[in-house]
Protein backbone atom coordinates (compact mmCIF):
# COMPACT_ATOMS: atom_id res chain seq x y z
CA UNK A 1 0.00 0.00 0.00
CA UNK A 2 1.49 3.05 -0.54
CA UNK A 3 2.41 6.03 1.40
CA UNK A 4 -0.66 8.27 0.67
CA UNK A 5 -3.17 5.47 1.30
CA UNK A 6 -1.54 4.61 4.45
CA UNK A 7 -1.93 8.09 5.53
CA UNK A 8 -5.24 8.49 4.25
CA UNK A 9 -6.84 5.40 5.63
CA UNK A 10 -5.10 6.58 9.20
CA UNK A 11 -6.92 9.73 9.14
CA UNK A 12 -9.90 7.76 8.29
CA UNK A 13 -9.15 5.60 11.58
CA UNK A 14 -7.85 7.52 14.36
CA UNK A 15 -9.69 10.49 14.11
CA UNK A 16 -13.33 8.97 14.28
CA UNK A 17 -12.52 6.82 16.81
CA UNK A 18 -10.78 10.18 18.80
CA UNK A 19 -13.96 11.87 17.89
CA UNK A 20 -16.09 8.38 19.39
CA UNK A 21 -14.45 8.61 22.30
CA UNK A 22 -14.87 11.81 22.69
CA UNK A 23 -18.38 12.14 22.91
CA UNK A 24 -18.69 8.99 25.11
CA UNK A 25 -16.32 10.73 27.60
CA UNK A 26 -18.06 14.29 27.40
CA UNK A 27 -21.89 13.46 27.00
CA UNK A 28 -22.11 9.64 28.86
CA UNK A 29 -21.12 9.61 31.66
CA UNK A 30 -22.27 5.91 32.24
CA UNK A 31 -20.61 4.43 29.45
CA UNK A 32 -17.18 2.06 29.95
CA UNK A 33 -15.03 3.63 28.16
CA UNK A 34 -16.13 6.85 30.22
CA UNK A 35 -15.78 5.33 33.59
CA UNK A 36 -12.49 3.69 32.49
CA UNK A 37 -11.33 7.28 31.62
CA UNK A 38 -12.74 9.07 34.79
CA UNK A 39 -10.78 6.17 36.77
CA UNK A 40 -7.67 6.69 35.11
CA UNK A 41 -7.65 10.85 35.20
CA UNK A 42 -9.09 10.80 38.68
CA UNK A 43 -12.34 13.31 37.63
CA UNK A 44 -15.40 13.20 35.91
CA UNK A 45 -15.23 15.89 32.66
CA UNK A 46 -18.74 15.04 32.06
CA UNK A 47 -20.64 18.23 30.22
CA UNK A 48 -23.98 18.68 31.13
CA UNK A 49 -24.51 21.94 30.22
CA UNK A 50 -26.68 20.40 27.39
CA UNK A 51 -28.81 17.41 27.71
CA UNK A 52 -27.61 15.26 24.80
CA UNK A 53 -28.57 11.63 26.47
CA UNK A 54 -31.07 9.86 23.76
CA UNK A 55 -30.28 12.03 21.18
CA UNK A 56 -28.94 10.76 17.92
CA UNK A 57 -24.99 12.24 18.72
CA UNK A 58 -25.06 9.64 22.02
CA UNK A 59 -27.09 6.89 21.23
CA UNK A 60 -25.61 6.82 17.47
CA UNK A 61 -23.30 8.39 16.05
CA UNK A 62 -20.47 7.70 18.06
CA UNK A 63 -21.14 4.16 17.15
CA UNK A 64 -21.52 5.02 13.63
CA UNK A 65 -17.79 6.98 13.76
CA UNK A 66 -16.14 3.47 15.45
CA UNK A 67 -18.17 1.48 12.65
CA UNK A 68 -16.21 4.02 9.87
CA UNK A 69 -12.96 3.69 11.69
CA UNK A 70 -13.37 -0.60 11.62
CA UNK A 71 -13.67 -0.25 7.93
CA UNK A 72 -10.84 1.52 7.71
CA UNK A 73 -9.16 -0.36 9.64
CA UNK A 74 -10.15 -3.94 7.91
CA UNK A 75 -9.29 -2.24 4.71
CA UNK A 76 -5.59 -1.44 5.86
CA UNK A 77 -5.20 -4.61 7.33
CA UNK A 78 -6.59 -6.77 4.30
CA UNK A 79 -6.77 -4.63 1.22
CA UNK A 80 -4.36 -6.26 -1.69
CA UNK A 81 -7.03 -4.84 -4.60
CA UNK A 82 -10.05 -2.85 -5.24
CA UNK A 83 -12.18 -6.12 -5.14
CA UNK A 84 -10.98 -6.38 -1.67
CA UNK A 85 -13.52 -3.86 -0.11
CA UNK A 86 -16.22 -6.71 -0.52
CA UNK A 87 -14.50 -9.19 1.91
CA UNK A 88 -13.95 -5.62 3.71
CA UNK A 89 -17.66 -5.04 4.37
CA UNK A 90 -18.57 -8.56 4.85
CA UNK A 91 -16.24 -8.67 7.87
CA UNK A 92 -17.34 -5.59 9.10
CA UNK A 93 -20.97 -6.33 8.75
CA UNK A 94 -20.44 -10.00 10.48
CA UNK A 95 -18.83 -8.54 13.24
CA UNK A 96 -20.98 -5.27 14.04
CA UNK A 97 -23.76 -7.63 14.00
CA UNK A 98 -22.53 -10.44 16.04
CA UNK A 99 -21.22 -7.40 18.48
CA UNK A 100 -24.97 -6.27 18.31
CA UNK A 101 -26.35 -9.61 19.07
CA UNK A 102 -24.15 -10.52 21.82
CA UNK A 103 -25.74 -7.73 23.81
CA UNK A 104 -28.51 -9.92 23.99
CA UNK A 105 -26.11 -12.09 26.49
CA UNK A 106 -24.55 -11.73 29.20
CA UNK A 107 -21.16 -11.83 27.08
CA UNK A 108 -21.32 -8.19 26.21
CA UNK A 109 -22.72 -5.45 28.12
CA UNK A 110 -24.76 -3.09 26.42
CA UNK A 111 -28.37 -3.05 24.57
CA UNK A 112 -29.20 -4.68 21.64
CA UNK A 113 -30.80 -2.33 19.10
CA UNK A 114 -32.22 -2.95 15.09
CA UNK A 115 -31.34 0.62 14.58
CA UNK A 116 -27.42 0.17 15.62
CA UNK A 117 -26.83 -2.58 13.11
CA UNK A 118 -28.30 -0.39 10.19
CA UNK A 119 -26.45 2.62 11.28
CA UNK A 120 -22.91 0.30 11.16
CA UNK A 121 -23.90 -0.61 7.82
CA UNK A 122 -24.41 3.51 6.39
CA UNK A 123 -21.21 3.71 7.77
CA UNK A 124 -19.06 0.79 6.88
CA UNK A 125 -21.49 2.11 3.49
CA UNK A 126 -20.06 5.79 3.79
CA UNK A 127 -16.46 4.04 4.28
CA UNK A 128 -16.96 2.57 0.39
CA UNK A 129 -18.07 5.87 -0.44
CA UNK A 130 -15.06 8.20 0.70
CA UNK A 131 -13.15 5.18 -0.24
CA UNK A 132 -14.37 5.33 -3.95
CA UNK A 133 -14.30 8.87 -4.13
CA UNK A 134 -9.99 8.98 -2.75
CA UNK A 135 -9.69 6.11 -5.24
CA UNK A 136 -11.05 7.98 -7.93
CA UNK A 137 -9.11 11.26 -7.20
CA UNK A 138 -5.74 9.86 -7.13
CA UNK A 139 -5.97 7.93 -10.16
CA UNK A 140 -6.60 11.14 -11.99
CA UNK A 141 -3.88 12.84 -10.63
CA UNK A 142 -1.62 9.88 -11.90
Amino acid sequence: MKKNQIIFSMCNIIFPLIIGAGIYILFVPTAHITEMVYKVIGKSIYIDVMDLSGSFVTCFFADLLWAYALFFLVWIILAQKKNDIWIDLLICFCFETVVEFLQLTPIIDGTFDWLDILIECFANLLGVGILGIYCNFMNKRG
